[in-house]
């Protein structure tokens, strides 16, 4: 990376925190939440979410297209937003920072931000094992892509698993939010786990006022790929995760 090119990024890092508030709490504080029953709800806002707001062409790094409903329906999340947690990644105030401050400017949008690089962080620094002990004391539905079906036997048990396409998988949302609330209707209380891109977002904002004072609904997006020996993303690449993940399963 150029010099030019990383103090343009910091720039952009530095202008969105001046501008907007961002609370970097530590896993240790969600954690802490879930350990004593204070349920809540966490929604991710990355690069493909925000291209999706702005009515981008194109797809996000994992092959989901920004459809105009999607876009439609983000933007909703955030100009009637609902009490949870709404979160955003360095990666975007790094690329996108200005653009993001002045769109929550313009459009009257006072949320405070949290960190939602907080459990891959952890994942990278092989100190999920915490999170990953909880959920297994811990009722979870499980929402996510075929290959993700796996986590039952690697990391935690699911009560049931939800399955969503692996691309595009907005187009099934209606139908997946359906499926859900039929489950979380004979469930006590349970963490409902996303990992399903653009779409969890979508599915936490509509859920929420039905189910979310009584579940946790949690977007963890792309961080159990790693364990199922997929790599989706570009530091899954970048790391040995030999002992990270031994680290993370808490069994070194």
């Amino acid at each position: 990376m150029s010099l030019r090119r990383a103090l343009n990024k910091w720039v952009n890092r530095k202008y969105f925190l001046w501008r907007v508030a961002v609370r970097e709490y530590p896993l240790e504080y969600y954690l802490d939440k879930m350990k004593t029953g204070k349920v809540f709800s966490f929604s991710r806002y990355g690069d493909g979410e925000w291209n999706a707001i702005w009515g981008r062409d194109g797809k996000n790094s994992d092959g989901h297209t920004y459809f105009p409903e999607l876009g439609e329906r983000l933007r909703r999340s955030l100009l009637l937003p609902y009490n949870y947690f709404y979160s955003l990644g360095a990666q975007c105030m790094t690329h996108d920072g200005p653009a993001i401050a002045g769109y929550l400017k313009r459009n009257c949008i006072n949320l405070i931000w949290h960190d939602c690089d907080v459990f891959h962080r952890a994942c990278m620094q092989g100190k999920l094992y915490p999170l990953i002990q909880q959920l297994r004391t811990m009722d979870v539905l499980f929402v996510g892509p075929n290959h993700l079906r796996k986590v039952n036997r690697i990391l935690f048990p699911y009560c049931h698993f939800i399955e969503v396409p692996s691309k595009n998988c907005f187009l099934k949302v209606n139908e997946v939010e359906e499926e859900i609330l039929r489950y979380a209707e004979k469930q006590g209380k349970m963490v409902i786990a996303f990992s399903a891109s653009m779409a969890s977002n979508v599915m936490i904002y509509d859920l929420f006022p039905t189910i979310g004072h009584d579940h946790w609904l949690i977007d963890f997006g792309s961080l159990w790929d790693i364990f199922v020996g997929v790599k989706s993303r570009g530091y899954h690449t970048r790391l040995d995760w030999g002992s990270i993940i031994d680290n993370n399963l808490g069994v070194s």
